[in-house]
C-alpha cells in the first residue's frame, strides 16, 4: 500500500477518534475542506509530510505515526494467546464438575483443595492425552490426596 493511502487510512481512523470531523480539522488547523479533500469519500488531495505531522500532533502521536500501518486501523489484530500457564475458568469449572461425579461415584468425600489440584492435575491429563480416559479423573485425585498429604506432613 502506497504510503498516502495508508496515511489516509490512518487519519480517517484518527478522525473517527474526535467528537466530529470539524473538531479534528480545527485540531490539525486545517478547514474542513482541505481535511475533506484528503480524507472525505472522494479524495482529491494527498495528504504530504508537513499536513501528516499536523495530524499526528493532533491527535498526540510520534512523529511518523501516520506513515505506517497499525493493526488496530487495518482490523488486522493478532489473535491473542494466553500467557503460559493460564488455566481458562469454563475449562476449571468443567474438570471440577468431572472429578466431583467420579468421587461421588466412588461414595467419597473430597476436601475442596484436593477437588481444585486434582481438577487442575486432570486437565494437563486430558490435555497431554487428547482425550480424557475414564481412569484419569480417579488418577488425578489420587495424585492429588497424596501431594497434599506429602506436603501436610513436612509441615
Amino acid at each position: 500500500m502506497a504510503i498516502y493511502e495508508i496515511r489516509r487510512q490512518n487519519a480517517r481512523y484518527l478522525a473517527a477518534t474526535f467528537e466530529n470531523r470539524r473538531e479534528f480539522a480545527d485540531a490539525a488547523n486545517m478547514s474542513r475542506s482541505q481535511l475533506s479533500q484528503r480524507i472525505g469519500p472522494n479524495p482529491t488531495e494527498i495528504i504530504g509530510d508537513s499536513i501528516a505531522r499536523r495530524i499526528e500532533k493532533a491527535a498526540n502521536k510520534e512523529e511518523g505515526w501516520l506513515d505506517r500501518e497499525h493493526p488496530e486501523v487495518t482490523g488486522e489484530l493478532e489473535e491473542r494467546k494466553p500467557p503460559e500457564g493460564y488455566i481458562d475458568p469454563n475449562e476449571l469449572m468443567i474438570a471440577v464438575q468431572e472429578v466431583w461425579d467420579a468421587m461421588e461415584a466412588k461414595g467419597e468425600k473430597i476436601t475442596p483443595p484436593i477437588l481444585i489440584s486434582a481438577a487442575l492435575i486432570y486437565m494437563r491429563l486430558r490435555d497431554a492425552r487428547g482425550e480424557p480416559s475414564a481412569n484419569d479423573a480417579n488418577q488425578s485425585i489420587t495424585i492429588a490426596q497424596s501431594t497434599i498429604q506429602t506436603l501436610d506432613f513436612n509441615r
